[in-house]
């Protein structure tokens, strides 16, 4: 069996799933969408991977975003930003 860059080595497992998922892996093997259920499987368990992966990175973003928010300086009240709009908003009107 070929191996691509995301299979370096196979182990075989045994899972359960609920019935009408079984029941819709079988038809879109049956009506050719896949070659077969291992194939089926192995697609939504990279893209369950690769999902977690970009998960990962958001946070990781997320907590420079926040970092870099708490490092520019002091916070200012929500009144404050509040009367600072209602101000630019009577200017332009």
């Amino acid at each position: 069996m070929p191996r691509g860059p995301l299979m370096s080595a196979v182990e075989k497992i045994i899972i359960t799933v609920p019935a009408d998922l079984a029941q819709r892996l079988r038809q879109s093997v049956d009506g050719g969408e896949y070659a077969s259920a291992n194939e089926v499987i192995s697609e939504a368990l990279q893209e369950w991977a690769m999902k977690r992966g970009a998960g990962i990175e958001d946070l990781e973003t997320l907590k420079q975003e926040i970092k870099a928010g708490l490092e520019s300086g002091a916070p200012l009240s929500a009144d404050d930003v509040f009367a600072d709009l209602r101000a630019r908003y009577a200017k332009t009107s």
